[in-house]
């Protein structure tokens, strides 16, 4: 292994210590994150193998822990300044390492389950309920192993209004899953557009910039849609602490107005002939009454926390 690793600290006599500790190298890198492909570099015994490496910072108390020590003991890693690595009063040697793990334990290494996280809905914040909204949730309270995936079902609702004289709703709308930062996080999407009978719902976008637009058979869209035998995708990867953020989404371009010639007219309307000026008092109308005036709406939002759940005691 020439390249150096990024954001790593160096660990004197690695590969001794891990092969003095005698664990499986598929187990090791379970229990710390770092790849098998690494481990086998580092442990490897045909000669080229490295007696000391460089560990990925974010991992490397799990190797020592996993390895029965602290990365605070010197005899993990002696980080005294300008050392040499064949300094005969190194206090990192594997022999010193492995001695002081006899002192401090007799006990083998043990594998430690990962933590099980769920995903807490929180409820949605829509600028109508009674014109659009939605809910999207784990099944059943869903436990996973840390950096496990989230299967998500949904609830959608859609109801056009009727004002000035015109039925006005959507052609379509989009749902949004903004990702946590990090890496690891993704959306995993449902293969194929689902068929649910009024609407069509497809997938769009990358794993880590997806979204799922819901288009109308015959708009204006009218839904109240509880599906729980499919999933709306995954949301994959998933820490404790974090937060995913799903957004209802629509534009101006996707509405739909439709007349009702036997529904009242406003006064307003009245005094104006013409059935596209009639159409766009409904559109600003609508909007006005969900509070915005931009191209893109915000139907509604919600944010789904992952925690980490009870252990049982």
């Amino acid at each position: 292994m020439g390249d150096e690793i990024i954001d790593s600290v160096y660990v004197h006599q690695l590969a001794d210590k891990i092969a003095a500790a005698k664990v499986d190298n598929a187990w090791l890198s379970e229990q710390t994150g770092i790849p098998t492909k690494l481990i086998y570099d580092w442990v490897r015994t045909d000669g080229k193998g490295i007696k000391s490496a460089r560990v990925p910072t974010d991992n490397e108390n799990r190797l020592a822990v996993a390895l029965r020590g602290k990365v605070e003991w010197p005899e993990w890693r002696d980080t005294r300044s300008g050392l040499s690595p064949t300094a005969p009063d190194r206090e990192d040697t594997a022999r010193r390492f492995f001695e002081r793990v006899k002192r401090e334990t007799s006990a083998p290494p043990t594998p430690v389950a990962p933590a099980q996280i769920v995903l807490v809905p929180a409820r949605p914040s829509a600028k109508d309920v009674k014109f659009a909204n939605f809910f999207i949730e784990s099944y059943g309270a869903q436990s996973v192993p840390e950096g496990g995936d989230f299967e998500m079902f949904y609830e959608v609702y859609c109801e056009p209004y009727e004002v000035c004289g015109c039925l006005v709703g959507f052609r379509q709308f989009e749902v949004f899953f903004d990702l946590p930062p990090g890496e690891g996080r993704s959306w995993r999407r449902i293969a194929s557009p689902a068929d649910r009978g009024a609407v069509i719902v497809e997938p769009h976008g990358p794993k880590t910039d997806a979204f799922v637009k819901f288009v109308a058979r015959k708009p204006p869209l009218r839904l109240n849609l509880f599906v729980s035998e499919d999933t709306l995708g995954a949301f994959c990867g998933a820490r404790a602490g974090d937060k995913l953020t799903v957004r209802m989404q629509a534009s101006l371009e996707s509405s739909f107005v439709q007349q009702r010639p036997s529904a009242p007219v406003e006064e307003e309307a009245k005094r104006i002939n013409g059935k596209r000026v009639r159409e766009l008092l409904a559109r600003k109308k609508v909007l006005a009454d969900l509070g915005v005036d931009e191209e893109e709406v915000v139907l509604a939002t919600q944010i789904l926390t992952v925690r980490e759940s009870e252990r049982p005691k």
